[in-house]
């Protein structure tokens, strides 16, 4: 009788080669990630680009870089150029969108806000999603003013925000996207 030894190791089939560039495909899908909205840069701590040595040219083949080029001179933020926002009540919230959950929710500086009045259709519908997407254009990047009723739905602090002066409801009403609350 033959002894089988215990362990055996396992080699990697030929069909399938060993990658050899992780860091590549990590450089995509980082890529993708920003492309579709899901990694926002601006969200990652400050320094984080600080591991990368000098510029890209140095690291190119053919180039003529003798050494890292100088950082530019640095640009003001937008939070150095943007007035201070007003002292805040505890009924009021004013900041940038920084996340649109669904048609009737989405997050002012962090803080998720459920738009009160109004009844948008479910995500995992085709109106849910036009609604999310209806309200993610709309906001993009935009400063909202909002009126806190003092009461929560779920995770979700419940009013009324104002795009440039307008009631951001009344626009999703208006539009025929969302309908109002009648509950």
């Amino acid at each position: 009788m033959t002894r089988r030894p215990r362990h055996t190791s396992r080699r990697r089939s030929p069909s399938r080669p060993r990658s050899r560039r992780p860091l590549a495909w990590l450089a995509a899908l980082g890529a993708v990630l920003v492309a579709l909205g899901w990694l926002d840069p601006a969200r990652l701590p400050q320094g984080w680009d600080a591991w990368w040595p000098g510029s890209l040219a140095e690291w190119l083949p053919g180039s003529t870089s003798s050494g890292p080029v100088p950082d530019p001179a640095p640009t003001p933020t937008s939070r150095e150029t943007e007035p201070p926002a007003p002292p805040r009540s505890a009924n009021s919230l004013q900041g940038r969108v920084t996340h649109v959950r669904d048609g009737d929710t989405l997050e002012v500086a962090g803080v998720p806000v459920r738009i009160a009045n109004l009844d948008c259709a479910e995500l995992g519908t085709t109106e849910g999603e036009s609604a999310r997407l209806f309200l993610q254009d709309l906001v993009r990047g935009q400063t909202l003013a909002c009126d806190l009723e003092g009461r929560r739905s779920y995770d979700r602090e419940v009013g009324t925000c104002a795009l440039a002066g307008e009631d951001l409801g009344e626009i999703l009403i208006g539009e025929g996207v969302c309908a109002r609350w009648s509950g």
